[in-house]
């Protein structure tokens, strides 16, 4: 379970098992701006040099070659560390020269307590030739060090489905194809090449050698599927992947980067000017515009008939002036009071005179033999009732939540319900997510909860929380991370309104850096220099423990309480202090449990945990933290059996794969699948927790110990991950595709993040047949920018096409169907600067459907498109890399650029077309023309159609 670092204080701090922590590291710590990065440039190569998460990076000729190479000394097995670097010193201190044929740059990397010290001179020369020589020295006596290096974070644009060759230490040679999909998650089967001494590839800018010269561990692998990276950052990793040395040992590498003599220039092909034939539509976007309904979660059962129920007349007399039959049924409060702020909340002024008949809305309580499960219902809409069937409370509220999703708004204003039958219920008892506290108050939380978690039927909140200011303890407050209790108590009422259950989580024995990280309490940490667990030993730690728990039972009033309990021995030297060193760490970790459970049985609140202690490597796919087999057996078999088991694996592994789940049945716990944000993570192991039978599933969150605006923004995917998390829990028995499954779009659009609205406007659309240069469909392995038939937009749709509720006419994907760019990476493929659409159109917005052929670095500017008026006046509208544009094949989650249509590339890519909204500051102007324009960048983007609304 991985969780961030504090900014000032970047100490290993994530959850699982210990696989390429640097990097974990690195993708924890937030990604701003180089304060002051070092930079040296020689002809097309630019080195930047900046601290720790940004590292050390490569360019060549503007395009990302290498990136955030930095390192981790630490004591083995991981911790306390001696130096992350480089760290701020190193780089600030950094001194660059001119030399004769290019530029160096020499630092000097310097441990904590005078315990590692290396120098570094990075060298770039005219022949594109980037060259870093290290040297390192650990300087006490006693013990031993251990180095992690990446070394290169190579770009997989440049090199995916092209040939490597690899030169290894024992003399022999490996050759093969980068793959274009990464196969799998663990190292080894992922690894182009171990012990090798240089790794060849026929990039797509010709050739790239990298050399490392040393006699320690080399490794090249594909990181972009491993557990721990994230979908927007892919990369291969190249290094050292662990190297012990102690005081005397040789520490040396020369790391050399060859880059080619390749002419990135190639000329364009003449500009493209033509006037595009303009369609006139009444409904150029429409809301609402699917003719099944989606539902999320999708009902078990559904039909749906022609026509809707026409609510109008609810909107500003309430819902009482309905006939409900079902409005004295206590249950039927919190469903009732949930709707009837649905529909004040979003259509308190109706555009449209309501029908004289007044639809009824009836509330029936099932009977035990109508076989309805906990939290089923069935809904009937017809156009003169509303009718809900439930057997308890939640069941009429997933009814009122399923209602508010087949509630829309027509073209002419009426507030309309679909008309059809659901019944429905869910998989999972539990259906959960884990998330944090905030330091910067509950708005984010109250939004999250009524606009995803409870409108997606989720029941439980595990709210972790270290981070509440805490009245007996002020010692431990976080000036940044803490919050009020006024604060938490409105969000234990908003769950309360939406029938969530929340369970507290209060980190204990591992994970506990928050009881020192203030500087306080040192006394009571097992290692005081790792501060990463507490002493079980020392009587005042339960003291300060139990005044914190004291608290927070008053404040929750909690059926269950997660004690955490993970990886309590990973950090650290366990056991340290004299008073615990006649025990082993097993034993350390029984004492402090047993004694937790029996304080929170004295007062009837049942105890929750996570479970990677207590199994072995062999019962599942990851995060099994036991040191044996027969260690993790006797381990469980002392842990009372009503102790709910938090069982949290992050692999994406086949359902079956999933044993661990069998280990604790067996044993006779109740467990909860607890997932991260990796889709195939979240559908597998949910539906191993529904073949096993599972109590339920939690969906974790690991996004920095805040929820925040700033936090929020850097994890989205994290955070749009509960959408489809939400699907699986209440479908575990039959989970979607997690790849084609549009959970960042739904999340976006109920966050209200989206661009695209729901709306209705009239238009017209855009043929650009005379525009297109460029086929969606490749006949050889030339072709799709030399990725070939498989992996090619032939899928796309072709016509007149309703994308999402926007009207576009696009072209056949067999035939030209594209307006092409250049880019530096088209290579010989002659494709113009410029395409000129003459419209002579008005327009208050206009939607332009378009992707890239490559993946870039977030940021880029990929192109410019101009709105030039009649009068001569023009507005530029700047294509940015991750704000408005994303590749096909890239399907990070991004507001400004949503989803319109989702498919598969011939060999099984998904693919992703989304929309560029644009609001026209003139609308009285007629449009000219539109110019999109290359930015002479990495990437080509590719149009496909334009559409101009007018409201």
């Amino acid at each position: 379970m991985k969780k961030k670092c504090a900014k000032s204080q970047p100490t290993l701090n994530y959850h699982g098992s210990i696989i390429l922590p640097a990097l974990v590291i690195a993708m924890l710590i937030p990604v701003l701006a180089i304060a002051n990065p070092k930079t040296i440039t020689t002809g097309k190569v630019k080195v930047v040099v900046g601290p720790w998460s940004h590292g050390v990076s490569i360019e060549y000729d503007g395009l990302e070659v290498s990136k955030s190479s930095n390192m981790v000394v630490t004591t083995p097995p991981w911790s306390p560390h001696y130096y992350l670097g480089p760290d701020k010193a190193a780089v600030d201190s950094a001194v660059i020269r001119k030399i004769k044929d290019g530029e160096q740059l020499n630092m000097t990397h310097k441990g904590k307590n005078d315990s590692f010290i290396a120098t570094e001179t990075i060298t770039v020369t005219q022949a594109g030739r980037v060259e870093r020589d290290f040297s390192g020295e650990f300087l006490k006596e006693e013990g031993e060090a251990l180095i992690q290096w990446q070394m290169a974070s190579i770009n997989p644009t440049l090199i995916t489905g092209r040939p490597y060759t690899a030169y290894l230490k024992d003399g022999t040679r490996k050759t093969g194809i980068v793959p274009m999909v990464a196969k799998h998650a663990d190292i080894e089967p992922s690894t182009l090449a171990k012990e090798f001494k240089t790794i060849e590839f026929q990039s797509r800018i010709g050739l790239i050698r990298l050399t490392i010269e040393t006699d320690r561990h080399t490794n090249c692998y594909d990181y972009r599927k491993n557990r721990w990276a994230t979908p927007d950052n892919p990369f291969f990793w190249a290094g050292d992947l662990g190297s012990r040395f102690a005081k005397g040992d040789s520490l040396k590498y020369k790391i050399i980067f060859e880059l080619p003599s390749f002419n990135t220039e190639t000329p364009p092909a003449q500009p493209i000017e033509e006037t595009a034939n303009i369609t006139a539509y009444r409904e150029a976007q429409t809301f609402p515009v699917y003719a099944e309904p989606i539902v999320i979660p999708r009902p078990k059962e559904s039909e749906y008939y022609h026509g809707s129920c026409d609510i109008t007349a609810w909107i500003n007399n309430s819902t009482k002036t309905a006939a409900r039959s079902g409005e004295s049924i206590p249950e039927t409060k919190l469903a009732l009071r949930n709707y009837q702020e649905f529909l004040e909340n979003n259509f308190s002024q109706p555009a449209a005179q309501a029908s004289t008949n007044v639809p009824m809305l009836t509330l029936v309580k099932a009977k035990t033999e109508w076989g309805l499960p906990v939290g089923g219902y069935v809904l009937d809409i017809t156009s003169h009732e509303i009718r809900i069937e439930a057997a308890e409370a939640h069941g009429f509220l997933y009814a009122v939540q399923t209602l508010k999703q087949l509630t829309s708004v027509s073209p002419s204003g009426q507030i309309l319900v679909r008309a059809g039958k659901v019944r429905d219920w869910p998989s999972l008892a539990f259906r959960g997510i884990h998330l944090f506290t905030g330091g910067k108050g509950v708005d984010l939380h109250e939004k999250l909860l009524h606009r995803v978690i409870g409108a997606l039927k989720l029941n439980h909140i595990v709210l972790q929380s270290e981070y509440i200011e805490w009245e007996s303890h002020p010692e431990v407050h976080h000036p940044e991370y803490g919050m009020p209790k006024d604060e938490v108590r409105k969000i234990l009422k908003t769950c309360a309104d939406l029938g969530i259950e929340v369970i507290p989580l209060v980190m204990s024995l591992g994970h506990s850096q928050w009881i020192f990280e203030t500087g306080h309490n040192l006394d009571l940490a097992e290692d005081p220099d790792a501060k990463w667990t507490y002493c079980v030993t020392n009587p005042r730690t339960y003291e300060f423990i139990y005044e914190i728990y004291e608290e927070a039972l008053e404040l929750f009033k909690p059926r269950y309480f997660h004690i955490g309990h993970d990886e309590f021995h990973h950090v650290g030297r366990i056991p340290y202090r004299e008073s615990s060193k006649p025990y082993t760490a097993e034993e350390l970790f029984m004492m402090d449990t047993m004694r937790h459970y029996e304080w929170f049985k004295e007062r009837n609140v049942q105890m929750m945990m996570w479970g990677d202690i207590l199994l072995a490597k062999e019962e599942g796919p990851d995060a099994c933290h036991a040191a044996s087999l027969e260690k993790a057996r006797e381990t469980r078999k002392q842990i009372p059996k009503d102790v709910v088991i938090a069982d949290w694996h992050y692999i994406d592994a086949k359902p079956d794969k999933f044993t661990n789940l069998k280990a604790f049945r067996d044993d006779g716990f109740e467990t909860l699948a607890c997932t991260w944000d990796r889709p195939g993570n979240i559908t597998n192991f949910a539906k191993a927790a529904a073949n096993n039978k599972s109590w339920g599933f939690l969906q974790t969150t690991w996004a920095g110990y805040s929820l925040d605006p700033e936090r929020f923004k850097a994890s989205l995917h994290q955070y749009a991950a509960y959408v489809l998390a939400a699907e699986v829990a209440w479908n575990a028995d039959n989970p979607p595709n997690p790849l084609t499954y549009p959970f960042d779009s739904s999340f976006f659009d109920m966050m209200g993040m989206s661009v695209l609205r729901p709306e209705n406007h009239h238009g017209w659309t855009a043929d650009l047949g005379k525009h297109f240069n460029y086929s969606l469909t490749a006949t050889n392995p030339e072709e799709w920018f030399q990725m070939g038939h498989d992996f090619d937009l032939s899928g796309a749709p072709g016509g007149l096409q309703n994308l999402k509720g926007l009207l576009f006419q696009l072209g056949d994907p067999a035939g030209k169907s594209a307006i092409a760019l250049r880019s530096k990476l088209t290579g010989d493929l002659k494709l113009p600067e410029k395409v000129i659409v003459s419209l002579n159109k008005k327009a208050d917005r206009l939607a332009i459907l378009h992707t890239t052929n490559f993946p870039t670095k977030k940021g880029a500017v990929s192109g410019h498109y101009t709105v030039t008026y009649d009068d001569g006046s023009s507005k530029n509208i700047d294509v940015v890399y991750g704000r408005n544009i994303l590749a096909y094949d890239d399907h990070a989650a991004l507001p400004d650029a949503p989803a319109v249509w989702r498919g598969m590339c011939p060999g099984g890519k998904p693919t992703t077309l989304r929309v560029l909204l644009w609001d026209n500051p003139n609308p009285e102007k007629p449009i000219a023309s539109l110019t999109f324009k290359a930015a002479n960048g990495a990437v080509s983007p590719i149009i496909l159609g334009i559409t101009g609304l007018q409201f």
